[in-house]
């Protein structure tokens, strides 16, 4: 399959093409800085354009799929979507933010119409969780013969945020309502901080807090539960104040000046996890499917750094791709299947019932 990777010299690009070659692929890359596309390309021997992500059209005649890896994505994913549904390419990206879903998700019926499959998130955002959240629903529907009502998904990770992370997050703080969750199939806000609760990732416990993730529209779609909360994993210093950093935060990045500037500085100071943190650390998820009755299944997950499932997780999905030709705006579970997760090395994934 002929792909090109946008967004390559990126912290995360730059793994992704590593993982890439290991495998023996040849995407193309490309991305803004022609100069360190082009010494990126000649290292790896491989092909490069380079293009501002605002003038995509045109640029994947030929190709088959784009991985994006440049955010934030809310700027980037509607020109890249946009030229996939031109040239009839499939679409991969590693946001989490949810703006992205929703447009990409809007965008099913075009999708199918051209016989492409538009898979955002699919890197640790959000292939783990999407996954676990199908396996749990399947596995509540053949205990129970019917489906389950309500979803608890929560993440917990022992590594470090890259700067490209950091951006995105600042990004997403101009959006109002954080801690969010699913109600009756509607996105409802709630108190930052709120929904604090303990839960077993099954070798510890850890406090975790509602955050708004992605997976309230990504496993709504993929199992069709419409009560959703997620959760992550929050030191207690830091949920101690989030309840009154948040609402600050929310005004001041809403201010474009101070967002950019917030951002320029997190470029230039934050460079992501080194490789033996890569190497060494572990990602856990959780997630209960569970109904009115009190009926419930758990279903929990280990494995590895979440840069290094992201690099693994996209050049396994181009993989998956030429192999099961999804079609429609999916979410990784469905383009790639429930147990895609399985996939990544030194991973188990464990059912205990309620």
């Amino acid at each position: 399959m002929r792909w090109m990777l946008y967004g390559c010299t990126g912290y995360t690009g730059g793994l992704i093409v590593e993982a890439a070659v290991r495998k023996g692929m040849k995407p193309v890359l490309a991305g803004r800085n022609a100069r360190a596309v082009k010494a990126l390309a000649a290292k790896y021997g491989l092909e490069w354009q380079s293009f501002e992500v605002r003038d995509f059209s045109g640029r994947l005649n030929g190709f088959e799929a784009l991985a994006l890896s440049a955010g934030p994505f809310v700027h980037t994913s509607s020109s890249a979507v946009a030229e996939c549904l031109r040239a009839g390419a499939h679409y991969l990206d590693i946001t989490g933010e949810m703006p992205v879903f929703a447009a990409v998700y809007g965008q099913d019926a075009r999708a199918r119409d051209k016989g492409v499959a538009l898979v955002p998130g699919a890197g640790f955002d959000i292939v783990p969780s999407d996954c676990l959240a199908v396996y749990a629903t399947e596995n509540f529907h053949s205990l129970y013969a019917s489906r389950p009502t309500h979803l608890e998904i929560a993440v917990y990770t022992d590594g470090t945020l890259s700067g490209g992370t950091l951006k995105t997050m600042l990004e997403m703080l101009a959006v109002k309502g954080g801690g969010s969750q699913v109600k009756n199939g509607k996105i409802i806000a709630s108190p930052p901080g709120s929904r604090v609760k303990q839960i077993s990732f099954g070798k510890f416990e850890r406090t975790v807090t509602g955050v708004p993730l992605a997976d309230l529209l990504a496993a709504q779609k993929s199992t069709g539960v419409n009560n959703i909360e997620t959760f992550a994993a929050v030191p207690p210093k830091i949920l101690a104040q989030m309840k009154w950093m948040r609402p600050l935060m929310e005004s001041v990045m809403g201010m474009g000046v101070f967002r950019k500037a917030a951002q320029a500085l997190v470029k230039a100071a934050v460079h992501g996890p080194n490789e033996h943190t890569r190497q060494n650390a572990r990602t856990y998820l959780y997630v209960k499917a569970y109904d009115d009755a009190g009926r419930s299944f758990e279903a929990r997950l280990e494995s590895i750094e979440a840069y290094r499932m992201t690099a693994l997780c996209v050049v396994e999905g181009i993989e998956a791709l030429a192999e099961r030709r999804p079609v429609g705006a999916l979410t990784p579970a469905q383009a790639f299947g429930t147990d895609f997760i399985l996939r990544m090395p030194d991973t188990r994934r464990y059912p205990e019932r309620a």
